[in-house]
């Protein structure tokens, strides 16, 4: 991915919470790890665990 197309990603989905492109995919991962071991996810599927970090 262009580095021009990252930046519009990140201004446009990630900047209202706070995130990047990054720690999405960080987040995205763990809730998969989460969903193994059974571990409680909020509203938007992220594991609680990793929402405060």
């Amino acid at each position: 991915m262009s580095s021009l197309v990252k930046e519009d990603l990140e201004k446009k989905l990630f900047k209202p919470l706070s995130q990047n492109l990054y720690e999405f995919i960080e987040i995205e991962f763990s809730v998969q790890d989460s969903d193994q071991k059974g571990r409680s996810k909020n509203s938007h599927g992220e594991t609680l665990q990793n929402r405060f970090r």
